[in-house]
């Protein structure tokens, strides 16, 4: 749905009347999501590089390089995935960017949890597992869904206000026209009209 600026201020205008109040992605949950997804991210990804240069470091020039090629491989995909994931979230494409954040999440932690098996560890793994792999990369998914929960919430509630507005624009720019506008007309109008033209209008007119 094609949105023009003067209807969407009026969309903001009626909500701001109503007290209809909601999480925006330009609000500070919002953005203070996006902080700690920023940061969360940072730190996966510098994990998942010395994870990447100590193995690679540790197998060379050994008969076992070519097995530790795949979880290595595994590692820096699934880390581009990541990043990936936050640049389609940075360009509002939330829907994509948390499925591909999911799925990168789930390899990675599959790769790690094979690799630092630990029978002495905590429940079963080594305790390096929980703080360096697990709990950020579930962090990443657990920010990236909110933000995509926050702006299709956002979204949908701005869609259906907006139709509601253009709906009754319609009604009061058709008034006393025997002929019903073309769409162009309409489409004209909408992207031309500005609710603050109405409202000096009435100023002037009770200044009169």
């Amino acid at each position: 749905m094609k949105m023009y600026d003067g209807v969407l201020a009026r969309v903001r205008e009626m909500e701001q009347k109503r007290g209809i109040k909601y999480a925006r992605t330009n609000g500070k949950l919002y953005k203070t999501l996006k902080v700690l997804y920023s940061i969360i991210g940072i730190w996966t990804f510098f994990m998942n590089l010395f994870f990447v240069l100590g193995f690679l470091l540790m197998y060379s020039n050994t008969d076992s390089m070519s097995k530790a090629l795949n979880p290595v491989i595994t590692v820096s995909v699934c880390t581009l995935g990541l990043i990936a994931g936050y640049v389609l979230n940075c360009v509002k494409l939330h829907i994509p960017s948390v499925i591909l954040n999911i799925l990168s999440s789930s390899f990675l932690i599959a790769v790690f949890a094979g690799l630092l098996q630990d029978t002495f560890g905590l429940w079963g793994y080594k305790v390096s597992f929980y703080w360096r792999h697990l709990a950020p990369i579930l962090l990443i998914v657990i920010f990236s869904v909110f933000l995509t929960v926050i702006a299709l919430r956002e979204k949908y509630k701005t869609q259906k206000l907006y139709k509601k507005v253009t709906e009754n624009l319609f009604d009061t720019y058709n008034i006393g026209n025997e002929e019903n506008i073309s769409e162009e007309q309409w489409e004209e109008f909408l992207q031309n009209y500005n609710p603050l033209e109405k409202i000096n209008k009435k100023q002037e007119a009770d200044e009169g």
